[in-house]
């Protein structure tokens, strides 16, 4: 029996959406419907909750052990530890589901990134840019997956949009 690690919260869900990224990558977005989106998982990841992402196509509930997300108050991960230890325990030696895809180059990750992105510009108020400003700093701190401001406002961005991918809003 796999141990559950502290702060981990079971939360049922019963519709799973595969939401592309811009860098070509995907993630899952678990939900409970009919409320917003509330879990989210890297494909990197899938493999170790294959049979619950099956059942979700199905069409059945299904139980999820989640953790709070840290970079968006109210919404959920899934709980990565639980899951590790219970993919170790049921398939032992076989670390090679969680390896990350390494990139050729760098240039070339760049290169893709450029290619599958649009240039939107937005004129904010100053007070608003600011306030973004000071929000990166803080999110640095803790997070590597934003070099620079310019990609932590598009994550911010992004974050917004996504209900828009779930037909949440009407337009």
């Amino acid at each position: 029996m796999t141990a559950v690690p502290e702060g981990t919260t079971w939360i049922v869900f019963n519709e799973v959406g595969e939401i592309k990224t811009a860098n070509g990558g995907m993630f899952y977005m678990f939900r409970h419907r009919p409320y917003i989106p509330v879990c989210r998982l890297d494909q990197r990841f899938a493999p170790l909750i294959e049979n619950e992402l099956e059942r979700l196509r199905e069409g059945e509930d299904v139980d999820i052990a989640c953790i709070p997300d840290p970079t968006r108050e109210g919404d959920w991960r899934i709980s990565l530890k639980y899951y590790e230890t219970r993919h170790a325990e049921l398939a032992p030696g076989r670390s090679d589901l969680l390896q990350l895809p390494t990139a050729t180059s760098k240039q070339q990750v760049i290169e893709e990134l450029e290619d599958s992105s649009k240039e939107i510009k937005v004129d904010l108020p100053l007070e608003y840019t600011k306030m973004l400003q000071e929000r990166y700093s803080l999110y640095k701190i803790q997070h590597d997956d934003c070099a620079t401001l310019r990609e932590f406002r598009n994550k911010v961005i992004m974050h917004q949009l996504e209900p828009f991918l779930w037909g949440q809003i009407p337009f």
